[in-house]
């Protein structure tokens, strides 16, 4: 995940996340660790994709859990062509906390 924030200006890179448990939370430490700032938002896929330039989805490539998970994200911003790049943290699981 580092190393996909590594190519944004820490002054230009804004992260959008629901901070929810697991890589959403991932995610957000890690903009705000590159000096990023974080913008949290209510969990829809809509209006997260709607916000963003390109769309860094921490992501083990599993199906959503329910309306509005990681899969359900990244197939509508592809669906509207937004980039997407897909990240998942080496020796990370689904469940870790």
């Amino acid at each position: 995940m580092d190393t996909a924030l590594q190519v944004y200006d820490a002054d230009d890179l804004c992260g959008v996340s629901c901070i929810a448990d697991g890589p959403d939370a991932w995610f957000a430490e890690a903009v705000l660790d590159h000096g990023g700032r974080l913008e949290v938002v209510v969990p829809a896929e809509e209006y997260r994709v709607g916000l963003v330039d390109r769309l860094i989805a921490v992501w083990d490539g599993q199906p959503a859990r329910g309306y509005g998970g990681t899969a359900d994200v990244v197939a509508y911003a592809r669906s509207t062509g937004v980039p997407v790049e897909v990240v998942w943290p080496d020796g990370a699981t689904r469940d870790q906390k």
